[in-house]
């Protein structure tokens, strides 16, 4: 995503922030009135893709902060890496 999604002012009551971003870079909002529909349903799958690739990501990281064989410029950047996700 080109835009930094904590620096996106806070959506109405009844919009909800879409994990992708329109063709102008711009963030996308759908609205949650009703019943969800195949829009939401897609958005809560990718949401759930990017949960479940930031916990492998941070699984790798640990792995090694715990390997002593790993060099110490690589277990230096890792707890940085680590709380960056």
């Amino acid at each position: 995503m080109s835009y930094d999604r904590n620096s996106v002012p806070a959506s109405s009551p009844g919009l909800r922030l879409l994990p992708w971003e329109a063709d102008t870079g711009k963030p996308c909002f759908l609205s949650i009135n009703g019943a969800p529909g195949a829009l939401a349903r897609i958005a809560d799958e990718i949401e759930a893709d990017q949960l479940r690739d930031g916990a492998e990501v941070r699984k790798g990281a640990q792995a090694v902060l715990d390997d002593r064989k790993a060099g110490y410029a690589a277990r230096c950047g890792q707890p940085r890496t680590a709380l960056a996700m």
